[in-house]
Formats: C-alpha cells, structure tokens, sequence
C-alpha cells in the first residue's frame, strides 16, 4: 500500500472512509434496535472512570518499573504519536476492569488481590504496546520478533531476572520503543513468577500460543490471505489475552470454567468490534482485518477500490453488523443474571457495551 502513486493513495483513503463510515453507521444502528447501544453519557461515565484507573496504574504502579526518562517518553508524541496517554489509559483501565470482572465470576466477591489485578492490567498493556509496534510498520515489524523471540520468551518464564539483566546489556535496550516494551515485558513476567502460576503448562501454553498468533499476522500476506490463497484465522491474536488474564485472576480453589468461557467469548467479541472499528485504516494500510480479508477473498482481489466496491453493496455491511450483534446479545445474556460488577460499581455488561461504543463511536468520547 505504501508503494502506491499519490492518486491511487488518494483514491484508497476516499474509499477506506466510506467502508469506515458505512460500518459503524449500520452498526450504532442495529444495536440501538436491539436495545445494545448504551446512552452516550453513561458511556462516557464509564469510560472516564475506566480511564482513570488505567492513568492511576501507570503513574503510581508501571511508573516504578520504567523509570523517570522512560516514563517520560512514554508521554511523549514522539512516542507512540498522537496523544499516547490517552490511549495507554484506556488500554490500562479496561486490563483492570476486565480482570475485575472476570475474578467475580470466580467467586471472588470482594475486590480481587490487588497484585493479581495489577499483574492483569500489566499484560494487557504489554499486548497493546506489541502490538502497535508491529502493526507500525518498518522497521519495528521487523525488530519486535526479532528481538522477542521464542528463546527470550522462554527465558522471561522461567528466570526474568536473568532475561531481565540480559535484556539491559543488549543493544535493542538503547532504542527508546523496545526498552519501554522490554521494561513492561520484564515487570509482568516477574510479577508472574512471584504469584506462583509461571510454572504452570497451561499458562506457558497460553502465552507461547499467544505469541506466536500475534507473530503470525505480521507475516500472514496482505488482509491475512497468504500467497496460497485461502483465510488465515487469527482470532488467536484477540481471544488469548482474555483467557491468560481469566487465569492471572483466579485462585487455586475458584471455580474457573465460567470465567474462561466468558473470556474466550469477550475475546472473540472485541475481535469482531475491533476490525470493524478499525476497518477504514486497515484497508487503507493493507493491515490483517477479517472483515477486510473475507472481502478480498469474495473479490479474489488486494485493491482497496475493488474490496471497497463490494464491501458498499447492499447486505455485506449488515452481514457482518448482525454477527457482532448476535455474539454481543449471546454474551449479555449470559452475564445479565449472574449480576456481576467491576470496580467503580458499574455492571460488567454495561461496562462491554460501554467499551464497544467507545469503540465504534470514538467521536462521541470526551
């Protein structure tokens, strides 16, 4: 996408906006039908609470394992562009508030330990900073796997001490991106080892699967449709989080079976949400999308004119709206009798609907 000729760059952003829009149109429109489209006020309650403790973490907890320069750095535009806080926050609040909610359905009905909700919120913003940095394109696309490899994985879980001290004599420690992603890296796998579960196979499991599945979709062709034709499913990418973060939470004598469904289900959910959130600058940039990779499979075409054209047809946008709308009323309803909170008060179902219209209406956020 980026060798294209200014006018067809022109021509891919004109047709990327009108997906973008047309998507999130029909999508406020068939959730407020369907009694899933949280007031706008509310949703901005919730998300500025969620907001805050995100804030709250990286300055009071993250702060102590970055450093002053990092931290920052970590602030500033040069960064990670734009306003990068604001985003870290959010990201950060909805780790805290997701493992909030998920304890609870493990029985804990008191605020869960603070230092398995910090450790919580810690990979999730771990995730979020990997994965905007191999989604930035060159070089870090190719810098990020190469320097967390599968060996410096396995290191970080059995000893993140010594990886830890390896790491600071490393030359990837003098670039300012991968240090702050190290320096996080290294603070969520100590606090792992010290809650006694980094030995644990399924945890390891869980984590190398997630690696590998967020490795995959930068070498997975463009719209995630390998060389050899065909869809490439990597739904891992999103789901995985959830479910390490289910199990970050729990307790040894919980019971854990609930919380995991719920979790791969979220998971899933926000997957859908996400590409569609972000559809217009995944066509744009050529970025994996599913939503944008069942269209260049349905065209047998990479053009973005092409995709764009068939994506504006009448029913392709609602096929996809009535999918989101049916795994998101499938979750509600499972969650609405177990009458489950996060912190701050709010229930955990209006907080996800609060969290998918911050997603797909991010003008209507303050």
């Amino acid at each position: 996408m980026n060798s294209a000729s200014p006018k067809t760059a022109t021509r891919n952003r004109s047709y990327a906006a009108l997906v973008g829009a047309l998507f999130r149109q029909c999508a406020a429109a068939e959730l407020q039908a369907s009694g899933l489209w949280l007031p706008r006020g509310r949703a901005n309650v919730i998300h500025d609470d969620q907001s805050a403790r995100g804030g709250f973490y990286i300055d009071t907890v993250l702060s102590s394992h970055l450093g002053t320069a990092d931290q920052a750095l970590l602030r500033s535009s040069r960064m990670f562009g734009g306003n990068p806080m604001r985003r870290l926050r959010t990201t950060a609040g909805f780790g805290h508030q997701l493992a909030a909610g998920l304890a609870r359905i493990c029985g804990q009905n008191d605020t869960v330990r603070k230092a398995r909700q910090n450790l919580a919120t810690c990979f999730f913003l771990f995730t979020a900073i990997f994965d905007s940095l191999c989604d930035s394109g060159e070089p870090f696309a190719t810098l990020v796997p190469a320097v967390f490899n599968l060996p410096l994985l396995h290191l970080l879980l059995d000893d993140p001490e010594r990886a830890g001290g390896g790491l600071r004599n490393s030359p990837a420690w003098n670039n300012d991106a991968l240090r702050i992603l190290l320096k996080v890296a290294i603070a969520f796998f100590t606090g792992l080892r010290r809650i006694d579960i980094a030995d644990d196979d399924e945890v390891k499991s869980l984590i190398e699967t997630c690696y590998r599945a967020e490795v995959d979709t930068i070498s997975s062709g463009t719209m995630g449709i390998p060389a050899a034709g065909g869809l490439t499913d990597l739904s891992a990418k999103s789901r995985l989080p959830f479910c390490i973060i289910a199990r970050i939470v729990r307790e040894p004598r919980d019971d854990f079976a609930e919380a995991a469904s719920v979790a791969a289900a979220l998971g899933d959910l926000v997957w859908r949400v996400d590409d569609m959130a972000d559809l217009a600058d995944d066509l744009r940039t050529g970025s994996f999308n599913s939503i944008a990779q069942r269209a260049a499979a349905e065209t047998h075409s990479h053009d973005v004119a092409v995709m764009a054209n068939h994506m504006l047809r009448p029913g392709i946008a609602k096929r996809e709206v009535i999918a989101l709308r049916h795994d998101l009323q499938i979750l509600v309803d499972r969650l609405t009798p177990l009458r489950i909170f996060v912190d701050g008060g709010w229930s955990f179902v209006e907080w996800i609907l609060a969290a998918i219209r911050g997603w797909l209406d991010p003008v209507g956020r303050r």
